[in-house]
Formats: C-alpha cells, sequence, structure tokens
C-alpha cells in the first residue's frame, strides 16, 4: 500500500473504533499478464510530414488486491493495483504504476450516513510520470432501498514530474443520485465541480493582450 493512504487508514480505524473486531471481512486477490502490440509506444504523433514513432512489442502485467469490511454501523472498503509495462525497443518508456483507493462509512441511524474516502494513483518511468492524489468527506441519505443521495467535499492534488508548470490543486465538490428501478435497473444522476489552482501565472494566448 502507497504510503500517502496511511494517514487515511488510521483515520478510518479510529472511527470504527470497536466494529472492526465484529466485521466481517472478505477480500480477493487477482494478477494479469498479457503481450500487446504499442504502435505509438512514446505517444508522439505525426503530422502527417513528420516520421512517427515504430511499431514496439510490450510485455504488461497487472495485480489487484481488494478487501472489505462490514460491520454492524461501519464499512471499509479498499483497492490496490500494482501495474508494470517493459518494451522491447522503447526501454525507455518503461513505467510502473500503482494505484489505491480506501473508503470508511459510518451509519447514523437507519437514514444518514457519514464517511471518508481517497485515492492515489502514481505513474513511476516514461515520459508522462504523475502522481495524482485526492480525498473527500461525504454525507449519504437513503431514506429506502430505491433511493440514495451522496454530497462529498474534497481537495485534489496533481503533479506531473516532467513539467512542473502542470502541477495543480484545489477544491471539489460533487453531488450523486440513484433510484433503483428494479432489481436489474436504476437510473444515476451526478454532478461535479472543481477549481485548479497552479502553481504559476497565467499567460495569456498569442496575439492576445
Amino acid at each position: 500500500m502507497d504510503r500517502r493512504l496511511r494517514p487515511l487508514l488510521l483515520l478510518l480505524a479510529t472511527l470504527w473504533g470497536g466494529s472492526v473486531r465484529a466485521a466481517e471481512w472478505q477480500g480477493s486477490l487477482k494478477g494479469t499478464g498479457r503481450m500487446l502490440v504499442d504502435s505509438n509506444a512514446p505517444r508522439d504523433f505525426s503530422d502527417g510530414i513528420t516520421r512517427g514513432p515504430g511499431t514496439d512489442v510490450a510485455l504488461s502485467v497487472l495485480g489487484t488486491a481488494e478487501g472489505r469490511g462490514t460491520g454492524e454501523r461501519a464499512q471499509l472498503v479498499g483497492r490496490y493495483e500494482l501495474g508494470a509495462r517493459k518494451y522491447v525497443s522503447y526501454a525507455n518508456e518503461d513505467t510502473l504504476v500503482q494505484a489505491g483507493a480506501l473508503e470508511g462509512s459510518l451509519a447514523l441511524g437507519t437514514e444518514w450516513g457519514v464517511g471518508l474516502e481517497g485515492h492515489v494513483k502514481d505513474r513511476r518511468g516514461g515520459s508522462r510520470a504523475y502522481s495524482d492524489l485526492g480525498t473527500s468527506v461525504f454525507a449519504e441519505y437513503a431514506p429506502d432501498v430505491r433511493l440514495a443521495l451522496r454530497v462529498r467535499l474534497g481537495a485534489r492534488r496533481f503533479v506531473y514530474r516532467p513539467d512542473e508548470t502542470a502541477d495543480f490543486g484545489g477544491p471539489e465538490v460533487g453531488v450523486l443520485g440513484r433510484y433503483r428501478l428494479d432489481r436489474r435497473h436504476s437510473l444515476s444522476v451526478f454532478g461535479e465541480w472543481g477549481s485548479r489552482r497552479y502553481g504559476i501565472q497565467a499567460r495569456p494566448f498569442p496575439g492576445i493582450l
């Protein structure tokens, strides 16, 4: 698990309190591997005149771990992924990617609930290395099994390692509504708003003062 998720994990464990011992736990592990042919490993797109990159063969592997713990009033859900890609000719595009997500929720009576969620994705290697982190608190309202509403307030931080001028961070707000029509069909409506703050001054479009 990425060390950036440790503070979130400790906080969720504190919220659970004594419910952890009485919880029911379940989890799964999965691994996949494949050979692929990539026609544009460095993602350099030609303008029709300049010759583009050649085709290369790569080995891709992915491992996934999922877990869920359900208590009398609380629930904890986690997911972790580790993937790698190795090229034959474009060795400088070899990549290692980690991604993790953690969510804990606590029921406040029969209709309301609150929780905390966080996610992180880290890509190393290649020409597009970055880290993407986010966390949010949320409140849920579910008066019955058909209707569920969630409002969340959080923050996001994105770090683009090849060019720090692309780094940004800021707050995010989201709303999700779901109505279950029957056992197989449901209707979902969602909306999100976010504000990005960059570390440099904005540059005007060329030709505009």
